[in-house]
């Protein structure tokens, strides 16, 4: 008798995140220019990835709403695929919080390597993963940033 997982083994598995360890793809290749690679004085950068047709995504923008507002985080990147009023609406809301690039979920893989969303990742300096996560809850938000503690400040 065959193996019935046989016919499975020319399938590649997909994967919707960068894991830690793994380097951010070269950001320069964005549609408009303005999102660039880690600059060294920086030391970190946190990426959120958000969708407004994904239901948990609301509950999450919500919290990094919060969040943002009661911490000041270095280089903080919000990238969201939402309709032009939505994101004309996000980018009001978070303006001075985050910086705010419109992209849709092709772009997110593409160029981030994340098809996941509410998703963040918590990059050093070189532009290395050091965290690589769901980020919809203030849990989910402090284990993101916990790495992080002595550059963006202990009570993160």
């Amino acid at each position: 008798m065959t193996d019935p997982r046989g016919h499975l083994q020319f399938l590649k598995p997909t994967k919707n995140w960068l894991n830690p360890g793994e380097y951010l793809p070269d950001a320069n290749r964005f549609a408009d220019g303005r999102l660039r690679s880690i600059p060294a004085a920086r030391l970190c950068m946190f990426l959120f990835f958000i969708d407004t047709e994904c239901e948990p995504c609301g509950p999450a923008l919500n919290m990094l709403y919060e969040a943002l507002s009661e911490h000041d985080l270095p280089a903080v990147l919000l990238v969201a695929a939402p309709e032009d009023k939505k994101f004309d609406i996000i980018r009001t809301a978070f303006e001075g919080k985050a910086e705010l690039h419109r992209c849709d979920m092709k772009e997110m893989k593409r160029l981030f390597g994340t098809g996941a969303t509410p998703w963040g990742y918590g990059i050093n300096a070189v532009g290395q993963i050091v965290t690589s996560s769901v980020c919809g809850s203030r849990s989910e938000f402090a284990a993101l940033t916990r790495p992080f503690r002595r550059l963006i400040g202990a009570t993160v």
